[in-house]
């Protein structure tokens, strides 16, 4: 089955990018982790050493990680609306992240649903970001590849572990997206126009 593809989406990029950076160095800060999410889970309650990030849209407070806040729909506000208008059931919450060491392959959820992600800011001359199949630390990586047009991808948090080398050269910013999932016309069109794009397990 298909675990991975790029997304048929607009891509989130800010309005400005020096307004963004500004805000990001001003207000971005450590996740915290304050609730564990599962067993399947290896981040302790507590641990703030993994991630630095800052949500930039929150319509509820459910995650496990807890970051910092800032509204950026007065000063970023075509980003704000192009996220917000995604096709996207309810989002509750719309972060960034740069990850501050190496990830190891696992599960958010363990759930089968899809979940989007965009990277946001990537310099990085190969990629990081790769996929296991579930429950294999060390097996074959599948690094994903993507066209130009877009930065959204999406992946299946049950049938596949994600995971993302760390180069602190080249830090990038990724953003999340946390809702109900994505619907399943957007997923199959988006697998049919980058089918060349997409990693399958079987």
């Amino acid at each position: 089955m298909i675990v991975y593809t790029p997304l048929d989406l607009p891509k989130a990029e800010p309005d400005d990018w020096n307004v963004f950076w500004e805000i990001w160095n001003t207000y971005s800060g450590k996740l915290f982790k304050t609730m564990s999410n599962g067993t399947h889970s290896d981040a302790v309650v507590g641990r703030s050493d993994v991630w630095q990030g800052l949500d930039i849209y929150k319509n509820s407070n459910f995650n496990s990680w807890q970051a910092p806040f800032y509204n950026i729909k007065e000063q970023l506000p075509k980003l704000y609306s192009t996220l917000i208008l995604l096709p996207i059931s309810n989002i509750r919450q719309i972060r960034l992240v740069s990850s501050k060491l190496q990830v190891d392959p696992h599960s958010d959820d363990v759930k089968d649903i899809w979940v989007a992600r965009a990277y946001f800011h990537y310099t990085a001359p190969k990629e990081q970001w790769f996929f296991t199949k579930p429950g294999d630390y060390h097996g074959k990586r599948s690094y994903i590849t993507r066209p130009a047009e877009t930065n959204w991808f999406a992946y299946n948090d049950k049938y596949c572990w994600h995971a993302t080398d760390y180069d602190e050269k080249y830090p990038k910013i990724l953003l999340q997206i946390f809702a109900d999932g994505l619907s399943t016309n957007l997923i199959d069109s988006s697998i049919e126009k980058y089918k060349d794009y997409t990693i399958n397990y079987t």
